[in-house]
């Protein structure tokens, strides 16, 4: 049964980034696979659910990767700018990967936004360790680190679409550069 799901989830995965998951019917996934329909049903009772844990996928993934980018670099400064910089290269991937996502976007918040809100938790104690650490070395000061990090994360998730509608990767690699420093910047200890 593990490797039916597998299936269903990688047809969903290609052909959603394809064609969008407007123009992707249940029919279209269950060729791709290979599979009958109602097998698809068996683990699927709609395409917006089968939609959310493809994100959920995609969404495991960039966390893998942000966990990588963030224990890469040294010191609270570092591993705060590593992390930032890593999220909005990621959104840009997962974006290219759903091209036609982007157009889809608001059409499919509501899905989009329950698979964020699990993913909020994450970011959050991730920031929070890093404006600790920092705090800790004498490097960032804040008054309220559960309130910065909620600032930092609100102002991560709203760049997330623009980040995804960047076509020029020097372009991106400069905003996030601008984005990451103005918080460190704002949060350094002067």
């Amino acid at each position: 049964m593990k490797g039916t799901k597998e299936l269903i989830l990688k047809a969903a995965k290609k052909l959603f980034g394809k064609n969008g998951i407007t123009k992707t019917s249940m029919d279209d996934i269950a060729a791709e696979a290979k599979i009958g329909k109602g097998t698809i049903y068996h683990y699927y009772d709609s395409k917006e659910k089968l939609f959310i844990e493809v994100t959920e996928q995609e969404v495991a993934i960039l966390r893998t990767m942000l966990d990588t980018a963030y224990e890469a670099a040294e010191g609270p400064e570092a591993k705060l700018r590593a992390y930032m910089s890593a999220r909005c290269k990621m959104i840009a991937e997962i974006a290219k990967v759903f091209n036609l996502f982007k157009e889809e976007y608001l059409q499919y918040y509501s899905y989009v936004r329950k698979v964020q809100e699990k993913f909020l938790d994450y970011e959050q104690a991730i920031i929070k360790k890093c404006l600790s650490a920092g705090a800790e070395k004498g490097i960032f000061t804040f008054k309220d680190i559960g309130f910065t990090a909620f600032i930092i994360g609100r102002a991560l998730h709203s760049v997330e679409y623009h980040f995804a509608t960047i076509q020029d990767q020097q372009e991106s690699d400069k905003k996030t550069e601008m984005f990451a420093g103005f918080f460190i910047d704002g949060l350094k200890k002067r």
